[in-house]
């Protein structure tokens, strides 16, 4: 894909002209020159499998002619390296030159040039391919995170449900255990209730049934000491229990 022929020319004198292969473009180039434009300018023209890249100046021509693969851009930077290069060398003597009379000399800058060149449009294929992979690795990559960010809205989506879940569990554990601690609380409040009412009947039969023997027996403060403190346990054992269940009151509405 390489510059293929350039050619330098006068309206249609040509000055110039060398080829890097066998092709032979000299009846294109001299139709090219037939239907040269007036003005300034710079075109292209598709020929078969080829390019014509052409630049007029000052009613002089640069032409290359190129693979259709060969970077257009190039091809043009090609040619204005070419121009700047004949006219800083021959100045005005371009107006009046005879026909090939500065081919012997400028031909092997012309040869110079095109190699240059078409090693620079192998370098920029190969960084043109480079660039390519590299896109493609980039869009592969862009779809991988797109998928991981539909995953992760996925991700988003269930965690969200699952909080939505667990506050619901967390209610319906709250009624259950309430319930239940209400059951136990009411079965500690008959409890506590049947302890206050028997307990101090029989702790009044017990003791005065114990104070009599002692008495009638004559016994000792000792044992009228020990009767007291029988009369007493169950008052005792009575307020302790008590004072559990509001304990156990206190710490559940605290916790809730």
């Amino acid at each position: 894909m390489p510059i293929l022929y350039s050619v330098i020319a006068r309206g249609s004198t040509v000055l110039a002209k060398h080829s890097s292969g066998n092709e032979n473009f000299d009846n294109v180039v001299s139709e090219v020159l037939k239907n040269k434009p007036q003005e300034d300018t710079k075109h292209s023209y598709k020929f078969i499998e080829n390019v014509i890249n052409c630049v007029v100046e000052n009613n002089i021509l640069y032409i290359c002619i190129t693979n259709l693969d060969y970077n257009q851009e190039l091809s043009f930077h090609f040619l204005e390296s070419l121009k700047n290069k004949f006219k800083k060398k021959y100045g005005n003597l371009i107006q009046t030159a005879l026909p090939f009379s500065m081919n012997s000399e400028f031909k092997k800058i012309m040869a110079i040039y095109m190699s240059h060149y078409n090693q620079d449009n192998l370098k920029l294929a190969d960084l043109e391919a480079k660039i390519n992979d590299l896109t493609d690795v980039m869009k592969s990559n862009l779809k991988k995170a797109i998928q991981r960010s539909d995953n992760i809205e996925d991700l988003a989506q269930q965690s969200e449900h699952m909080v939505e879940n667990s506050v619901e569990f967390s209610r319906i554990t709250g009624r259950v255990k309430r319930r239940f601690w209400w059951k136990e609380f009411k079965t500690k409040v008959i409890i506590g209730v049947g302890v206050t009412i028997i307990a101090p009947s029989l702790s009044d039969l017990s003791f005065g049934s114990l104070r009599n023997r002692c008495r009638h027996r004559d016994q000792t403060i000792g044992a009228d000491i020990f009767a007291q403190l029988c009369y007493f346990c169950p008052h005792v054992c009575v307020c302790v229990y008590v004072c559990v269940c509001v304990f156990d009151i206190v710490a559940h509405f605290s916790y809730l």
